[in-house]
């Protein structure tokens, strides 16, 4: 039992707590040539794996999905630390904290049981640092509409939080902000997972894109935690049949329309517009549109109260103070072309452990994103095509 009333289910850590992060901005200018032909290598290198695994004997893609079970993700995975959970009555800080303190962006969330009920906990769902940073933001935002800061400061009050908002608590938020509860089985197929777990497809589901999903045991205790991350991680060992050999551009996957903010807005400021349009993530884009950074939730993972100062910097400094001692903080941000393979795509998500790829054109504007749902939803698409005829 850990402090907090947290419990140790033995199972997986939430996969989403990657060690590495992409998408930042490149800091060093006067190394941004050769530093360009480097990542140019690499990603050189990452396209003939992906190309080879294409140019293989072809398998039914809907084959392989039908046929390999969330059991086949666990191996893949390898051994894990236990599941780690938040009581409901914890306090957002306090979660945030917690969080922090085990490198997670997430954790389910079990309604504990009574001393005297012998059955064990209630499953109510996933939270993560971004949904209880997004509550708090909307408690300053009408704190500031009843009762304006001296200053006129739009989000000051992450200087000195009311007594309101710590106070609050997780169960407070679980009606809009916590992932709803789906219960799946380690020998579950993928594409069962895929379609009904992470989409939220078929008649007895909500229609609710999930970044991640609880496998129980037969006791009804949380065992496992799987992530979209994992899904395109095992993917990206397969060969994805013609789906991997269309390119970026041919599967529509440019917009044009992209979520963006300026570098120079707050930290603070691009959140709140990243959860306006209900998106995990941003573009971040210098004075001439050019691809500069991406801001995320993933960029939360160490947030917690002390930390709520730095959303007031500009967002470029606030990726670089959050940033300051991983490599990944200095590359460019992770992209690719209208004529890149869909197995591409795929190798690069999985191979630099990152949510989104940036679609840019020549001159490194963003004209399209791919995120790890985009994935999920194509690979579901192609098998519908490839379903045998009734």
């Amino acid at each position: 039992v850990r402090h907090n009333n947290q419990r140790s289910l033995s199972a997986m850590a939430d996969h989403d707590s990657h060690k590495h992060h992409g998408n930042h901005e490149h800091h060093h200018h006067h190394h941004e040539r050769h530093d360009s032909h480097a990542h140019a290598r690499d990603q050189e290198k990452e396209d003939v794996h992906a190309d080879k695994r294409t140019k293989t004997e072809p398998e039914s893609l809907r084959q392989l999905l039908c046929t390999h079970t969330l059991q086949d993700i666990l191996h893949m995975r390898g051994h894990r630390r236990d599941v780690f959970t938040l009581n409901h009555s914890t306090r957002l800080i306090e979660a945030m904290e917690l969080l922090a303190e085990n490198r997670l962006l997430s954790a389910p969330v079990v309604l504990s049981a009574s001393v005297e009920d012998n059955d064990g906990e209630t499953y109510m769902g996933v939270v993560d640092v971004s949904a209880i940073l997004r509550t708090i933001m909307d408690a300053i935002r009408k704190e500031e509409e009843t009762n304006p800061s001296a200053d006129g400061s739009k989000w000051g009050r992450f200087k000195s939080l009311g007594s309101d908002i710590e106070k609050r608590t997780l169960i407070t938020m679980m009606d809009s902000d916590v992932q709803l509860e789906y219960k799946g089985e380690a020998k579950e197929s993928l594409l069962t997972a895929i379609r009904e777990g992470f989409l939220g497809l078929g008649p007895d589901h909500p229609d609710v894109v999930c970044h991640r999903i609880a496998i129980f045991n037969p006791r009804g205790f949380i065992i496992h935690i799987i992530s979209q991350s994992d899904i395109v991680a095992y993917l990206a060992q397969h060969n994805l049949g013609p789906l991997g050999a269309q390119t970026v551009g041919e599967l529509g996957l440019i917009t044009g329309n992209i979520a963006s903010v300026s570098s120079s807005v707050s930290a603070a400021d691009a959140f709140d517009t990243m959860y306006a349009r209900k998106v995990s993530g941003l573009a971040v884009v210098d004075e001439a549109g050019v691809l500069v950074g991406n801001i995320s939730a993933s960029d939360l993972r160490s947030m917690h109260k002390g930390h709520f100062p730095k959303l007031l910097k500009p967002v470029l400094e606030f990726l670089r103070s959050e940033h300051a001692h991983a490599s990944h903080a200095t590359e460019h941000p992770i992209s690719c072309t209208a004529t890149d393979t869909f197995a591409t795509v795929v190798h690069r998500l999985a191979s630099q452990k990152i949510h989104r790829v940036y679609v840019v054109d020549t001159d490194r504007r963003p004209v399209g994103v791919v995120t790890l749902t985009d994935i999920l939803e194509l690979v579901a698409n192609e098998c519908e095509k490839e379903a045998p005829a009734p």
